[in-house]
């Protein structure tokens, strides 16, 4: 939200469901994680939220936004353990994905396929 304006309904709405649905969100209030490219202009777009089954459980742990291993992006990477487990997985694969070019038709078909094979 920006400072000194009202939320939109559908941010009100948003954090309702959040709220009803027993939604914690992990970030700190306004925690940057997304600067424009060569700029100053700052954003706090990625959010974490773990529901109350996970947070009894304490599955997320150490969470952190990591600006140092952004693999290039314009958004700063998310880091957490999962369920206590204490060695950190990496992607041995060092792929970095970029969504941005990505055909959403192709992928979202794609997806269903695979998803319809799982299922069989």
């Amino acid at each position: 939200m920006t400072q000194g304006r009202n939320p939109t309904e559908r941010a009100v709405k948003t954090i309702e469901w959040l709220d009803a649905n027993g939604y914690e969100i992990q970030n700190e209030w306004n925690q940057e994680t997304w600067c424009k490219y060569g700029e100053t202009c700052m954003s706090a777009l990625d959010l974490t939220f773990q529901n109350n089954r996970a947070t009894s459980l304490n599955i997320i742990q150490n969470w952190d936004v990591a600006r140092n291993i952004n693999a290039g992006s314009d958004h700063y990477a998310t880091t957490f353990t999962i369920g206590g487990r204490e060695d950190e997985l990496t992607d041995l694969t060092e792929a970095k994905y970029n969504w941005k070019a990505t055909d959403e038709k192709r992928y979202t078909e794609e997806l269903r396929r695979l998803l319809e094979k799982d299922q069989a």
